[in-house]
């Protein structure tokens, strides 16, 4: 059976209520700055690898390139941005996020999914 991840609307994941509670879904499973590079490549690889799709909330299938969680972290291989965002592990974000961290959302809303075994 086709294991099917379905990704939340763009409009949620830049939400500050989604924001809060991504950072308080790391910070719960112990995800560093380095791991959280390790959660999103072994997840994504292993559920795409076993025949498993991704989907956008539209119902488009969502393909990655091999460099597609560099691409979404703009190139910045220290992923210091995980360490700014533990921020809102504490208090809510004044703001949405911005459009262009909807690709990495997308990686963290489908890595989380599969983590937690939520198949839409």
């Amino acid at each position: 059976m086709e294991r099917e991840i379905w990704v939340a609307k763009d409009s949620v994941l830049r939400s500050k209520e989604y924001l809060h509670w991504l950072a308080k879904r790391m910070r719960e499973l112990g995800i560093t700055r380095m791991g959280g590079f390790i959660f999103l490549l072994e997840h994504l690889t292993e559920h795409l690898q076993a025949g498993g799709i991704i989907r956008d909330a539209k119902g488009r299938i969502i393909t990655l390139g091999d460099d597609a969680i560099e691409n979404a972290f703009f190139g910045e291989l220290s992923f210091s941005w995980h360490s700014d965002f533990q921020v809102f592990v504490d208090r809510m974000p004044m703001r949405r996020a911005k459009r262009r961290l909807i690709p990495r959302l997308i990686l963290w809303d489908a890595a989380l999914r599969i983590h937690d075994r939520r198949y839409y």
